[in-house]
């Protein structure tokens, strides 16, 4: 979603851990399923580029069920001078896996 803050974007993503947390997210520090994950993947034009904080989110170009919504909802942007269809394009079919069933 697209949202205005008066927020920084180290402020931002703080705000999304603290509510990961709220909601029973626990991080071990290894890769593994999760209950909830909010991502910051853009902040305007900002770039970051620190341990806790990468902005573009690189998973944009990397993984089809983060780049798709974001042609859905502007097909116009452009993520770091790329327009967001070309990066779509770019990735490999076959990064999503249906999701097996109903979402509550």
């Amino acid at each position: 979603a697209r949202v205005r803050t008066s927020l920084s974007p180290e402020e931002l993503l703080q705000r999304c851990l603290d509510i990961e947390t709220r909601l029973g997210r626990v991080r071990s520090g290894q890769p593994a399923s999760r209950s909830i994950d909010l991502d910051l993947l853009l902040y305007g034009n900002a770039q970051r580029n620190t341990p806790h904080l990468q902005l573009p989110h690189p998973p944009i170009g990397q993984r089809d069920f983060v780049a798709r919504p974001l042609v859905d909802l502007d097909p116009g942007l452009t993520v770091s001078g790329k327009p967001i269809q070309e990066i779509l394009d770019a990735i490999p079919p076959g990064q999503l896996t249906p999701w097996p069933g109903p979402i509550r």
